[in-house]
């Protein structure tokens, strides 16, 4: 199906583009529909494991500000 500005549509022509009516579907269609595109479902995303969940909350170093990654965490720019 092509790129469709939809909102900038009437619901006269929404529903002619998607060959469909405002009382909904018939039976018969709905079944077709079904057959040809399948279920109207999103595949599942994975979910992550509980070591990567565990590690994701580590902090790296270089999210860290720039005086803590030499190791001077009180003096923020200053050399000691």
């Amino acid at each position: 199906m092509e790129h469709i500005q939809w909102y900038t549509k009437t619901i006269p022509e929404i529903l002619d583009a998607l060959n469909s009516r405002e009382q909904g579907l018939k039976n018969e269609e709905a079944s077709e529909r079904l057959k040809e595109y399948g279920l109207n479902k999103l595949p599942e995303g994975k979910v992550a494991g509980l070591p990567v969940i565990f590690f994701s909350t580590i902090p790296k170093p270089l999210n860290l500000p720039p005086s803590w990654r030499n190791g001077d965490r009180l003096c923020y720019g200053r050399n000691r």
